[in-house]
């Protein structure tokens, strides 16, 4: 995104009329969460008024409640419960939402699923 849209400028609107504000130096956006979960990427990013406000550490789960009233869970399968690894993890998830958190862990374990192969391969 070079440029602002038209469609851009009015959700910058009412970002703007729910509270948001705008620094122009770094371009980024502190604004309540919009109703549909955008997320905005490229020459500016909108970043949610996101807090948790209760973390449960109830192994293999983590589980976050939000200060907007929804809860994050991730679960581990197959290794060592790490708090801070599941903490991060639903960060991403809360952010990305489901599906988008799920397709790019998808790629980065393919990638890395790759390389080891190559290695594997280098090392015969």
């Amino acid at each position: 995104m070079g440029k602002f849209k038209e469609l851009d400028i009015e959700r910058i609107n009412e970002m703007k009329a729910k509270g948001g504000t705008v620094d122009l130096s770094t371009w980024i956006w502190s604004a309540p969460a919009p109703s549909d979960g955008t997320i905005y990427f490229g020459n500016y990013c909108f970043i949610p008024d996101l807090k948790p406000k209760q973390v449960i550490f109830n192994p293999p789960c983590t589980i976050v409640l939000w200060n907007d009233g929804s809860k994050t869970i991730v679960k581990c399968f197959n290794e060592e419960f790490d708090p801070e690894k599941g903490f991060s993890m639903a960060i991403a998830k809360k952010i990305l939402g489901r599906m988008e958190f799920e397709r790019l862990m998808n790629v980065g374990l393919e990638c890395f699923n790759n390389k080891q192969k190559k290695l594997a391969k280098l090392e015969e």
